[in-house]
């Protein structure tokens, strides 16, 4: 059942506001996140359906853009004053229900439109404060925020933290396997760190004897495979630089090296196949500047993937590994460790905990059978489907004429 229903128009947003609608699938999950344009079979009332789907709906994300308000039609009249405009009827619909709370999603430095500005009936859309949503580099951020906002408004501020698994014999053995890339000296000496913290953390954690760490340092490209083979881990940490698209920076004969995240994901499928692996492959930490590119590649293939959506200091990259292994060694599921980490960033002092990202594409379904992993497996992402790209590209599903968009 979806909670949160994104209204737009396709003339004035919609290439942001696909990224923003395939982010918030990435965190909350598909079927929590409805789309107008998406889901409506041919023939169907577009207005019946949309107010079925604000009666489920918990959130109303009303995308804002610079030509928002003054959309025309093929007459040249405003499309926010025809009544029968669907973006206006989405955004009255839902104004008029008290449990749905609407949020203006403010882009391409885009602001809310002055009260006399807008028609009958939405005028009380100008008193809403709005949520800036920036083009990169500050996307990954203000999403962040976005994100927080909406776990606020839709799980409440009173639900528990995930409690730590109280069963230890029921876990089974998860060995980490740390690859270190250093073609800089000075990235050695914080390499070095990193890995003596997670081993001191892990030392001391509740579930330890649960827990191996293997090493491979002075990484070169053709060393990752040999090492996943001989070590068999569930967790895959990389220690070194990203270079954005261009990949990760291994080392070769002294030269840095960038493998591609596309590269990495086919080889890491390899090894999350259950038919080969009782044990696969279920977590990768890419603990490196710039990284976030090649984490959306991996997480293809394996179940959670951290990456860095901009350049990380080496101390802020310290307090993340240490606070996301300190909470996998206490029993906590990934996505804790991974809001631990960032919070151990904010601990710190440092202003980079909004550069971590945890995504998850490979969650099963929204009731998933027993975990046999160290933590509840929880579905917070699934990617979309290829039949369901499909449907979207298929001419005449949705008229942008006719919608008024």
């Amino acid at each position: 059942m979806p909670s949160i229903f994104i209204s737009y128009r396709r003339s004035d947003s919609q290439d942001v506001t696909e990224r923003i609608y395939d982010r918030l699938v990435t965190h909350f999950g598909e079927e929590a996140v409805f789309r107008d344009a998406e889901g409506i079979s041919p023939g169907e009332d577009f207005r019946e359906f949309i107010n079925r789907a604000l009666d489920e709906c918990k959130v109303l994300l009303v995308v804002i853009g610079l030509n928002w308000l003054n959309t025309t039609d093929t007459q040249g009249n405003r499309r926010l004053d025809n009544p029968n405009d669907w973006v206006r009827m989405e955004i009255e619909a839902a104004l008029q229900r008290e449990d749905l709370v609407v949020v203006p999603v403010l882009v391409g430095n885009a602001s809310i439109p002055r009260i006399e500005d807008f028609p009958n009936g939405l005028e009380e859309l100008a008193y809403f404060n709005g949520v800036n949503v920036r083009p990169d580099p500050d996307f990954h951020v203000d999403m962040k925020r976005l994100i927080g906002r909406l776990e606020q408004l839709l799980i409440g501020p009173t639900q528990q933290p995930p409690q730590p698994r109280n069963e230890p014999q029921s876990f089974r053995m998860q060995k980490i396997l740390f690859l270190a890339a250093n073609p800089t000296n000075p990235t050695r000496l914080r390499l070095d760190e990193e890995l003596r913290d997670i081993e001191e953390g892990l030392r001391r954690a509740q579930h330890r004897d649960q827990f191996t760490l293997a090493q491979r340092r002075a990484v070169r490209p053709r060393d990752i495979q040999r090492a996943v083979l001989e070590e068999t881990p569930q967790i895959v940490h990389f220690s070194g630089y990203g270079d954005g698209a261009e990949g990760l920076v291994f080392e070769d004969a002294g030269q840095a090296q960038r493998v591609s995240g596309e590269t990495l994901a086919g080889l890491f499928a390899l090894f999350t196949d259950s038919a080969e692996f009782s044990n696969p492959i279920h977590c990768v930490v890419l603990n490196g500047c710039y990284s976030a590119i090649q984490a959306e590649a991996i997480a293809e293939q394996v179940p959670y993937v951290v990456g860095m959506t901009q350049e990380i200091g080496d101390r802020a990259a310290i307090d993340f590994a240490v606070g996301f292994y300190d909470a996998l060694g206490a029993g906590y599921s990934v996505e804790f460790a991974y809001k631990l980490g960032c919070a151990a960033i904010d601990l710190a002092g440092r202003p980079e905990s909004f550069t971590p990202i945890l995504i998850n594409k490979k969650a099963p379904s929204p009731s998933p059978p027993e975990s046999p992993l160290p933590y509840p497996r929880t579905p917070i992402l699934q990617g979309r489907t290829e039949l369901y790209q499909f449907l979207l590209q298929l001419p005449g599903l949705l008229d942008d004429t006719e919608r008024g968009g």
